[in-house]
């Protein structure tokens, strides 16, 4: 295996990031064989849905992250207004 095969495996690990629209960037450059890339598109059907929900799971954590803030702020305040009463 040369330099350049290894640099260009190491390269081709950019194809398993996603782009906004969920989709994997295609491969353009040969496997080290020399051969197209063929991709299993159920993997990738797979790994888009994980990608999916992960980012929901964080956009879900974060609203509810910020809601304890909220309501933890009310509660003071409503704690503060029944002491000074």
């Amino acid at each position: 295996m040369s330099r350049n095969d290894i640099a260009r495996a190491a390269q081709s690990l950019d194809t398993l990031t996603h782009t906004d629209g969920n989709t994997y960037r295609p491969v353009s450059m040969p496997d080290l064989n020399g051969d197209a890339v063929q991709h299993d598109p159920l993997t990738y059907r797979r790994h888009t849905l994980i990608d999916a929900r992960t980012d929901n799971t964080r956009l879900v954590t974060d609203q509810t992250r910020e809601r304890e803030r909220e309501l933890q702020a009310k509660i003071a305040l409503t704690l503060a207004n029944f002491a000074a009463v």
